[in-house]
């Protein structure tokens, strides 16, 4: 009995196999992918972007509305469904960025999400077959 696709591979939301590690070397550097890919798109996407934006359109709400979408359109590579995935995950960012006004707010969530989307859910499912 499968307990995944046809492959049995878990479901993902985009195609990210290329980053799914295969064994305990890869997760290590998966790791730190996570770590560096969440907290130096954050700075880029939630702050660095916006600021640059807002003196182009002079609206903070469109600004951040656009960093979402090109943050979105940088994951091209997972797929149209990781391109709509992220961009929605940008939004969200965006907004507990501004809810709590601490960039490192929104860092820690996006380096959780990558963590566990790359690193702890391949490693279990490592464990259980």
């Amino acid at each position: 009995m499968k307990r995944f696709g046809s492959k049995g591979k878990p479901p993902v939301l985009g195609d990210i196999e290329a980053l799914m590690p295969r064994n305990g070397a890869e997760t290590a550097c998966t790791a730190l992918l996570a770590l560096n890919a969440g907290v130096s798109e954050e700075l880029f996407f939630r702050l660095l972007l916006p600021l640059l934006l807002i003196g182009l359109f002079e609206n903070a709400t469109l600004s951040f509305g656009v960093a979402a979408v090109v943050f979105g359109l940088v994951h091209i590579y997972q797929g149209h469904a990781g391109v709509i995935a992220t961009t929605i995950l940008g939004l969200v960012f965006s907004v507990l960025y501004l809810w709590t006004q601490n960039p490192w707010i929104a860092a820690a969530a996006h380096v959780f999400l990558d963590l566990f989307g790359l690193v702890i859910r391949p490693t279990l499912l490592r464990m259980v077959k």
